[in-house]
């Protein structure tokens, strides 16, 4: 029986390797947690469909969440944004903002995370979710000003801490404040406005 060639030997030995790596590499595959879209259950009962130009294609939905049960079983009823004397003001708000002709614009229960930043996580999340009754901006989307309203309503429960919190909030970022009270004349918001908003702001 005759020897096998050298350069054979080297062909069977790199043949086993590559063998061995495969096998390896096929066990690490099997250990690792199947890819987060395998494990995931789609509900088609509600399945819906965008149109995308003239085709249209199913948008499969999201795994039903405690939250999204929630909502399932609980029923909702549409109110009002503002209450009768929210409303009021601001209505002479947007008389006083569509006289400008700076490019003012008025916006109504804006949440202060829209509008504020902070490096700090914490006092961040602390003011994200609180909103201004009204907020005008400048033609650029800056915030000018808040108006807060103090109604009838208003000083119940920790309003007053939630107050300080806003007031502090909003001075250290340098957008004013003005706290209307219920009972006010209109002459009074508008002499306020027009500190806060100088050369931009025409009087009704």
């Amino acid at each position: 029986m005759g020897e096998i060639p050298p350069n054979m030997t080297l062909i069977a030995a790199l043949f086993a390797a590559l063998i061995a790596i495969l096998l390896a590499l096929r066990a690490i595959e099997r250990q690792r947690p199947h890819p987060f879209w395998k494990k995931r259950k789609y509900f088609f009962s509600q399945a819906a469909y965008q149109r995308g130009g003239s085709n249209l294609r199913v948008v499969q939905n999201s795994p039903k969440t405690p939250d999204i049960q929630q909502v399932l079983t609980a029923t909702f009823q549409k109110k009002r944004l503002m209450n009768g004397e929210e409303y009021g003001l601001f209505k002479q708000l947007e008389r006083l903002v569509n006289r400008n002709t700076e490019g003012l614009r008025l916006f109504t229960q804006v949440s202060l995370g829209e509008i504020l930043q902070s490096n700090d996580r914490d006092a961040f999340f602390s003011i994200n979710s609180k909103r201004c009754d009204f907020l005008i901006i400048d033609k650029f989307g800056d915030a000018l000003v808040v108006i807060e309203y103090h109604g009838s309503g208003h000083f119940q429960g920790d309003s007053s801490n939630r107050d300080e919190i806003k007031r502090l909030a909003l001075k250290k970022a340098s957008i004013p404040t003005v706290e209307v009270i219920l009972g006010y004349k209109w002459i009074d918001v508008e002499s306020e406005l027009k500190k806060e908003l100088g050369e931009v702001f025409s009087p009704i």
